[in-house]
């Protein structure tokens, strides 16, 4: 065992009895990581507390979800608004912070139907509803429509990372490079409108209210917000020194491979994992210049493996200290995603209509929910189809004997 990651929760790291202070009484050399997905999260809730008209946005975006999701004639009211400007109806999303992609799927729903929504909101009769009247004030305040858009073009970035961090081959070497590009594009938005921004006006002017000069948005929200985005991600994605020490072996991003590259980094890690130093730097000399001639593409974490692993030249016995170090590095669970998929598996099959269920034909279903191919499923469904009209045939005919 490498590596154990976890929702952050004191219970998994506290550091006196701690799940994974207990596995490193048994393994010091373990690896304990907190999910990126769920440091994505936090980063982006702190984010929101920190300026406080996107606290204000974040909670009319909650208030707007509760005002249509229960009610049915709230939600088929708007969806006949929808219709009426051949819009695709779409329902509003809920944003929680602790669900990694909540936030942008439900700012999406909200700015491609903004029209439609102050429309029904204005046609309906919500004199004596300070909950409706409340929420289109707000969405007129042209201060909350930029926060939108800003969110939308702010968002769907943070979430590309998120996606990547639930790949099932995502690894350390995927992570630096692309959490490198989504602060970039941070710093650009300071500046430069996204897409939707730049629709301000058309929006704007589609539900006659008048927007103001940026400066003062700008000023005020924009750049403390987009600051305070940076920083938090940037203070969230600081790793343990093993894990920095781990990432100098992707050398996908490295043009040149001097001599001595990753030599005061290997120090470490021999330390870490009880390995010669000195074997394991001869090694890694070696290792480089035999990869020194591939492209910058061929010397991924995940290429180099499966070359140590592959080569008919026996390169894994060759080099088996630094073979141990790429099958860490590419093991190492960066998310906890693959559990989270299993809860969420469990919610679909497991309903309040089967609740009954047994825990033995629960595990069923969902090592078949998860582990089956389209292929392997259609064998399946044949075989316990025929088992179960053979079954029925044999029960019948002993009722009628």
């Amino acid at each position: 065992m490498t590596g154990f990651a976890s929702d952050g929760a004191a219970v998994f790291l506290g550091k006196k009895t701690g799940v994974a202070t207990r596995l490193k009484d048994i393994n010091p050399s373990l690896i304990t990581i907190h999910c990126r997905d769920h440091r994505l999260a936090l980063a982006t809730r702190d984010s929101f507390n920190s300026v406080p008209v996107m606290k204000k946005v974040d909670d009319t975006v909650e208030k707007l979800y509760k005002y249509y999701k229960y009610s049915c004639n709230h939600s088929a009211s708007l969806k006949a608004v929808q219709i009426a400007f051949n819009q695709a109806p779409l329902t509003i999303k809920q944003a929680k912070h602790h669900r990694w992609l909540s936030h942008n799927q439900a700012v999406a729903s909200i700015v491609r139907s903004y029209q439609a929504i102050v429309v029904d909101l204005e046609t309906s009769n919500i004199s004596s509803d300070p909950v409706g009247n409340g929420i289109l004030k707000s969405l007129k305040d042209p201060t909350t429509l930029r926060c939108l858009l800003l969110l939308a073009d702010t968002l769907p970035h943070l979430c590309t990372v998120s996606l990547l961090f639930q790949r099932r081959d995502v690894n350390l070497g995927m992570i630096k490079s692309t959490m490198d590009k989504t602060l970039k594009t941070l710093q650009i938005r300071k500046t430069q409108d996204g897409p939707w921004l730049l629709k301000e006006q058309q929006i704007a002017a589609s539900i006659n209210i008048t927007t103001e000069p940026k400066a003062d948005f700008n000023t005020k929200v924009r750049t403390p917000f987009l600051d305070q985005l940076i920083d938090n991600v940037t203070a969230r994605f600081t790793d343990s020194d093993i894990i920095d020490q781990l990432s100098i072996i992707d050398l996908n991003g490295t043009d040149t491979l001097p001599s001595l590259y990753g030599f005061t980094e290997l120090y470490t890690l021999a330390d870490h994992f009880s390995m010669q130093p000195e074997d394991l730097q001869t090694q890694w000399q070696d290792f480089l210049q035999l990869v020194d001639s591939m492209s910058t593409q061929e010397r991924s974490v995940t290429q180099l493996l499966k070359l140590l692993h592959t080569s008919d030249c026996g390169l894994q016995e060759m080099y088996p200290l630094v073979h141990q170090l790429y099958a860490i590095t590419a093991t190492l669970p960066l998310s906890t995603a693959e559990v989270e998929r299993v809860f969420s598996q469990v919610k679909i099959i497991k309903t309040s209509h089967r609740s009954n269920l047994k825990t033995t034909t629960l595990n069923r279903l969902l090592n078949i929910k998860l582990n089956c191919n389209s292929i392997l499923f259609d064998t399946l469904l044949d075989k316990v189809t025929n088992q179960f009209f053979q079954k029925k045939t044999e029960d019948f005919l002993q009722f009628t004997q």
